[in-house]
């Protein structure tokens, strides 16, 4: 048992030798090498890393830079003062950031960078303030005017940006989230805060505090600007002011902020509302804002909204707002179309490519020259408030298509006319691998989706869509001439709630649903129209519909030719439905359509449901046509539908006097 002990003492010995021998000169491992702001005051902050272990305080007279790429963390509740001038100036890709030592991080973490009376010219400028500011009764700077012995108000210091009675610059910064207000304006103060991204602060992106010692009755806030910022998804108010007595003197502008999603939008006097203009009320749809990225996606309803007097952006649009403008190629398109981008042509881009919503707006007018390709790189629509000038050639077409390497059905949404201008043409266009199915949109349905519109739509091909062709919907109205629309998902044509376009030389085949659906009140007029091996209808019509139908082939449908409900009243002539799966003209609930100089022809299915339907001057017999397996419907020499019409011409698509 003794040479066991003797045997451990002489192991151990030399373990706790080697532990305590140096023990004095070894160096914690967590020792902050970050230098303290403590002791450089009056001196320029270059770049690198700084801990702030106590309040800063630049007095005044003193003249303090700080430069790109300097990153400061501040230890505890601590306040960085300036009373003399600072020019803190990051670049776009080098910020300034100023944020909290603390893990994890809370909003409030320190007390944030107050402007008391500083000197002019102070400006921070592509500067991040994170977590700064957490609300505290106990430090505030009280200001009062005599009236009796009262005090009217107690202003407290509630920025992680203070500015009190003096008129730094603020410009592309980043504000966000803070402890209470982004930007606190106190008094006598006419800054101007300029394309910034103020975000996620627990009180108000902005409040405006006024000089409270004129009086009770009168306020004065001065000349100060608000321009171009983003100001989203702060928990109280986007701009907050109080309101004033009997008169409010405020000579500022407050314009072209994108105010969005805010718990409140603003708390601004009636008195100042001709001082507030151009707002915006868009999503600015950061890259990830949870994260921290304040870059502007393609989406961003915050591009191209700033003001145009102020120049444009290196891409030559409209300013954006907020810090990071998006640089767009001449060829992308996204948000309003403006300037060059009104006029594509292929004189320099033959292909350009859709990587967001795309809007012409109302009054504006969209030239696309022939031959060029439009690349959706999503789910986007391309929408047309204003007119849109498409023409295409039959060997140089403008084509819309996907951008996917292997394209399906649906990688886009559509081409939407959304109140467009009736002058609005395309002719020689190709639309291929678009649609959508969205019942909570329906006006996505289709590759050419109309609401309120009635432009021109000739020698248009729609092929590969995963929904519907051509929805018109409320009241559209559009000119549909050559028309082609195969491989549909669902429907060729929808026409719905008063719409009344005329459909001629149309041809449509391989949909899996209806060739032609007819809605709610609407009365096309449908000629020369040829559908076939479609999976279910050639056409349907439902809800008080009395379509013109004239010069008519529907071949091979899974099952009806004709089928209309609900108090629907067509006039049907010289038109073929063959080869139906179920019944060639069923009517239904109070429908009574008028027939006339129709074939009907199936070895399969009824002619006529109910059976006491009028068929006046009926075509018997095969109709014949050339080669029907392989998409030819002329009609033979001996057929019977040869002259049968009421005018002497051939019944059926290549009939009547329109020609083809």
């Amino acid at each position: 048992m003794k040479s066991l002990k003797r045997i451990f003492i002489l192991v151990l010995l030399p373990i706790f030798f080697l532990l305590f021998s140096g023990c004095e000169e070894e160096k914690p491992k967590n020792e902050d090498l970050r230098p303290s702001l403590e002791g450089l005051r009056t001196a320029d902050i270059t770049a690198g890393s700084y801990i702030m272990t106590g309040d800063v305080i630049i007095d005044d007279g003193e003249n303090i830079s700080i430069d790109a790429g300097v990153n400061i963390f501040v230890q505890d509740n601590y306040k960085f003062l300036v009373k003399g001038k600072l020019s803190a100036s990051g670049s776009e890709d080098n910020m300034i950031h100023f944020t909290t030592d603390r893990s994890p991080r809370e909003k409030g973490d320190w007390k944030g960078i107050w402007f008391v009376g500083a000197d002019e010219g102070s400006i921070l400028e592509y500067v991040q303030i994170s977590f700064a500011n957490k609300y505290d009764i106990n430090e505030d700077t009280s200001r009062s005017y005599e009236s009796g012995a009262s005090q009217i108000d107690t202003i407290l210091h509630r920025g992680a940006i203070t500015i009190r009675d003096c008129s730094p610059t603020i410009r592309r910064c980043i504000i966000d989230n803070a402890g209470y207000d982004g930007i606190h304006i106190v008094g006598e103060s006419n800054p101007k805060i300029l394309y910034n991204t103020i975000a996620l602060n627990a009180f108000n992106g902005i409040r405006i505090e006024p000089d409270w010692t004129i009086g009770p009755e009168e306020y004065f806030t001065g000349d100060l600007e608000i321009k171009n910022n983003i100001i989203v998804e702060n928990d109280d108010a986007g701009i907050r002011m109080p309101s004033g007595g009997e008169q409010f003197i405020f000579d500022g502008m407050i314009e072209y902020n994108d105010i969005w999603n805010n718990t409140s939008l603003n708390y601004l006097p009636t008195a100042i509302t001709d001082k507030v203009s151009s707002e915006v009320h868009l999503d600015p749809q950061f890259v990830d804002i949870q994260e921290g990225d304040f870059e502007l996606h393609p989406c961003s309803g915050a591009i191209d909204k700033g003001n145009p007097d102020d120049g444009s952006d290196l891409d030559g649009t409209r300013p954006d707002l907020g810090v990071f403008p998006i640089y767009q190629d001449a060829n992308h398109l996204a948000n309003s179309l403006s300037g060059s981008r009104l006029h594509l042509t292929t004189d320099n881009y033959p292909e350009y490519f859709v990587t967001c919503d795309v809007v012409v707006e109302e009054g504006d007018e969209l030239i696309i020259d022939p031959g060029v390709r439009i690349r959706f790189v999503e789910t986007f629509s391309f929408i047309i408030r204003g007119k849109i000038t498409a023409i295409g050639s039959s060997s140089n077409p403008i084509v819309f298509t996907s951008d996917q390497e292997n394209p399906e059905r649906g990688d886009w949404k559509n081409i939407f006319f959304d109140g467009a201008s009736s002058e609005s043409r395309m002719e020689h266009v190709i639309i291929e691998y678009a649609s959508v199915d969205n019942i909570a949109k329906p006006e996505y349905v289709g590759a050419i989706s109309l609401e309120a519109s009635s432009p021109s739509l000739k020698n248009i091909t729609i092929r590969e869509s995963y929904n519907t062709g051509i929805f018109c919907n409320n009241g559209s109205s559009p000119d549909i001439d050559y028309l082609t629309i195969e491989n549909i998902g669902v429907n060729g044509i929808i026409c719905r709630l008063n719409s009344n376009p005329t459909i001629t030389r149309t041809v449509i085949h391989g949909t899996q649903g209806y060739g032609i659906l007819v809605e709610d009140n609407s009365a096309p007029s449908i000629s020369n129209v040829l559908i076939y091996d479609v999976s279910v209808s050639g056409i349907v019509l439902e809800r008080l519909c009395s379509p013109s139908i004239q010069n008519v082939t529907v071949y091979n449908p899974d099952s009806h030719g004709l089928r209309m409900t609900r108090s629907c009243n067509p006039d049907v002539k010289n038109s073929i439905f063959a080869s139906y799966g179920s019944i060639g003209i069923e009517a239904s609930v109070s429908s009574l359509p008028t027939l006339s100089y129709l074939s009907l022809h199936s070895s399969s299915g009824s002619k006529l449901v109910p059976a006491s339907l009028v068929l006046t001057d009926p075509v018997d017999g095969n109709p014949l046509f050339v080669d029907a397996p392989n998409g030819n419907f002329n009609l033979k020499n001996n057929s019977p539908c040869k002259s049968a019409g009421d005018d002497g011409e051939d019944i059926g698509a290549y009939g009547g006097s329109i020609g083809w």
